[in-house]
């Protein structure tokens, strides 16, 4: 009975799933710093890195299309699979 406020469950296909009101990347971007001041006994440490750094990305993301961050990281070099790679200008087979 619990577990429908953690995961939120939709009926349309088009809602993003979330977990605790995150998206996947910004939940990624709060366990990434948390998990790694757990594993250094530093855990109020992680909170304080994570839940700014979470915040951050929403405010980055409120209002922009979705895949907005994916195009930002590849803009500044960040390589994707399937995708040339980043300040390709021309490409010949």
């Amino acid at each position: 009975m619990g577990e429908e406020f953690i995961i939120s469950e939709t009926r349309f296909l088009d809602t993003k799933l979330t977990l605790l009101g995150m998206e996947r990347d910004e939940f990624l971007v709060f366990l990434l710093p948390l998990t790694i001041f757990f594993l250094m006994d530093m855990f109020p440490i992680g909170l304080l890195v994570g839940l700014p750094l979470m915040f951050t990305v929403k405010r980055i993301k409120a209002g922009k299309p979705e895949g907005y961050l994916m195009h930002m990281l590849y803009k500044f070099g960040m390589p994707f699979p399937g995708l040339l790679p980043p300040h390709v200008t021309h490409f010949e087979e």
